[in-house]
């Protein structure tokens, strides 16, 4: 009677576990298409004041904007895939995009 029981609990832990995994999946798809909305329309601002003005504080800050979810884009991936199981070169590079973009914030919020 015990054993029947246990088994019941674990077979409802997993279903329970298995529709957890499907609605974080669910979350992060709709994170990633979210992100990928917001990157488009940005591009879309950027290009138009390419064309219209000349204000390179507005467009460096676009840009700085892009970047900034680009690299959540990809903070994601090692998010999601988890830091062990990433491969050490994809951590890095993540890292190293990371300290490029704040290099650059930085030195044009010096420049302003």
């Amino acid at each position: 009677m015990l054993a029947i029981s246990k088994s019941n609990q674990s077979q409802t832990d997993e279903l329970f576990a298995a529709q957890l995994e499907a609605v974080q999946e669910l979350i992060a798809i709709s994170l990633c298409l979210g992100l990928f909305c917001v990157m488009a329309l940005q591009l879309k601002a950027t290009f138009y004041s390419l064309l219209t003005t000349s204000q390179f504080h507005a467009i460096t800050a676009d840009i700085l904007f892009i970047l900034i979810l680009v690299e959540l884009f990809v903070s994601r991936e090692v998010i999601v895939n988890g830091v062990l199981d990433t491969d050490w070169r994809q951590i890095f590079d993540a890292s190293w995009f990371r300290s490029v973009v704040l290099s650059r914030m930085v030195s044009c919020g010096l420049r302003m």
